[in-house]
C-alpha cells in the first residue's frame, strides 16, 4: 500500500452520512483530536486560513499529511497533501500537489518550494485506526440498546377465560409491587365456580440476561484506546485507574506518553522547517493535560523531551 493508496482509503470516512451515529461519535474523537495543540504566530493567517494553524490537526485527521506552502496573494496556507511521483529512500515522495481556495486551485509542490507535515511517526491517518474502534463502540451501542429493551418484554400468562378479571388484579398486585400476593383455593371449585389459582396460570417466561454492564466496560476499553491513540490519558483502557496494578498503569501511560511526543514531535519539527523557509514564526505546544504527567502535591512536569526527531 503506497501514499495514494492510504489517501484514498481515508476518503471513504469523509462520506459517512451526517445521521449515522458512526458520523457523530467520530467527530466526537474528530473534536477532541483538533483540541489537542495551541499555535501562535500565525495571527495573519487566521485571515486567509480557517483556524490558522490550527487547519493542520483538521486536515491531519484524515490525510498522510499537510504541505505548507505560499501563495503569492494569501500568503503561507497549509492544506492536506496529495502525493504523486517517485518514492525516494525514506518512503517519501519526491512531488506532490494541494487543491486549495474557494476555486479548487491545484499547485503542484516538491521539497523546493513546501514542508511536508505528519501527524506522528508512523505517517498514517488518524481516522483509520479511531474508526475502527468508533464501529466497534456503536455496534455495542447497538446491542446495548436491544438489551435493555429486552427487559422490558412482559410476562406472557395463560389463563382460563372466566378467569380474566381475577388475573388483572393479580398483574395489578405485581404492577404495585406487593410484598405477598394471595390467591384462593375453593375447596369445592368445579369449571363454573372456581377461583384463580396458581396451578391454573401457565407463565412463559420471555426474559433475557441483562448484559449492559459487560458491553459498557467493552465500550470504556475502545474508548480507552481512541484516548491513548490521540494522547489523552485514561484508566478506562483497561479498568478504572485505581483497579490496575502497577505495571498495567505504568504500561497504559507510557503508550500515552509514546504517542504524544510522536504527535507533538512532528508538529514542531515541521513548524521549524517552515519558519526556516519562510521566515515566520510558528510555535506548538500541547493543551491536553495528558501530554504532562502530575505527581500529587508535584507541578506538571514536562513528559515530552526537547532532542529533535529528524
Amino acid at each position: 500500500m503506497n501514499f495514494c493508496d492510504f489517501n484514498t482509503l481515508a476518503l471513504e470516512f469523509t462520506t459517512l452520512s451526517i445521521n449515522s451515529p458512526e458520523f457523530r461519535l467520530l467527530y466526537y474523537y474528530y473534536n477532541l483530536f483538533m483540541g489537542s495543540f495551541e499555535y501562535s504566530g500565525d495571527d495573519e493567517m487566521y485571515e486567509t486560513q480557517f483556524n490558522g494553524l490550527g487547519a493542520i490537526d483538521k486536515y491531519l485527521f484524515y490525510s498522510i499529511a499537510v504541505a505548507f506552502f505560499k501563495d503569492p496573494v494569501l500568503g503561507v496556507q497549509v492544506s492536506p497533501a496529495n502525493f504523486r511521483g517517485n518514492i525516494n529512500l525514506v518512503y517519501l515522495p519526491d512531488k506532490w500537489y494541494v487543491i486549495y481556495g474557494g476555486n479548487g486551485k491545484q499547485v503542484e509542490l516538491s521539497n523546493d518550494n513546501s514542508v511536508l507535515g505528519f501527524n506522528d511517526y508512523a505517517k498514517v491517518p488518524p481516522v483509520l485506526y479511531i474508526y475502527h474502534y468508533v464501529k466497534k463502540i456503536v455496534e455495542l451501542e447497538r446491542t446495548t440498546d436491544l438489551n435493555t429493551f429486552q427487559q422490558r418484554t412482559p410476562y406472557i400468562f395463560e389463563i382460563p377465560e372466566e378467569q380474566k378479571k381475577s388475573a388483572e388484579l393479580f398483574l395489578s398486585e405485581l404492577n404495585n409491587y406487593a410484598k405477598a400476593v394471595f390467591t384462593r383455593k375453593s375447596a369445592k371449585a368445579d369449571k363454573f365456580n372456581k377461583n384463580l389459582t396458581p396451578a391454573d396460570i401457565t407463565v412463559f417466561n420471555t426474559g433475557v440476561e441483562f448484559k449492559g454492564l459487560n458491553f459498557e466496560q467493552l465500550i470504556n476499553i475502545y474508548h480507552g484506546k481512541i484516548l491513548s491513540y490521540i494522547g489523552i490519558e485514561s484508566g478506562a483502557a483497561i479498568e478504572k485507574a485505581e483497579r490496575l496494578v502497577t505495571s498495567e498503569a505504568d504500561s497504559n501511560k507510557a503508550m500515552t506518553q509514546i504517542q504524544a511526543k510522536s504527535r507533538l514531535k512532528c508538529r514542531e519539527i515541521a513548524l521549524k522547517r517552515v519558519n526556516a523557509k519562510f521566515g515566520t514564526n510558528y510555535e506548538c505546544k500541547p493543551i491536553v493535560p495528558a501530554y504532562t504527567t502530575q505527581k500529587q502535591g508535584d507541578e506538571h512536569v514536562n513528559v515530552i523531551d526537547d532532542s529533535d526527531h529528524e
